[in-house]
């Protein structure tokens, strides 16, 4: 959750979602998302990713 940039995200346990304080961006279990490998600690067992915003349909 750090790294999503641009807004503050709270977890809703009713809804198991992720909401933007300020923008309402939601983010809910089973959503599709694009994201970026960034690190990988094999000694800590944890993988970071950076979310990537959908990206808007350009006519070639």
């Amino acid at each position: 959750m750090s790294n999503l940039r641009g807004d503050y995200y709270e977890f809703d346990e009713r809804s198991f979602a992720l909401r933007g304080q300020r923008n309402g961006r939601v983010f809910r279990i089973g959503d599709t998302v694009r994201v970026r490998l960034v690190r990988v600690d094999e000694e800590m067992g944890q993988i970071d990713f950076q979310w990537l915003p959908e990206r808007k349909n350009v006519s070639p």
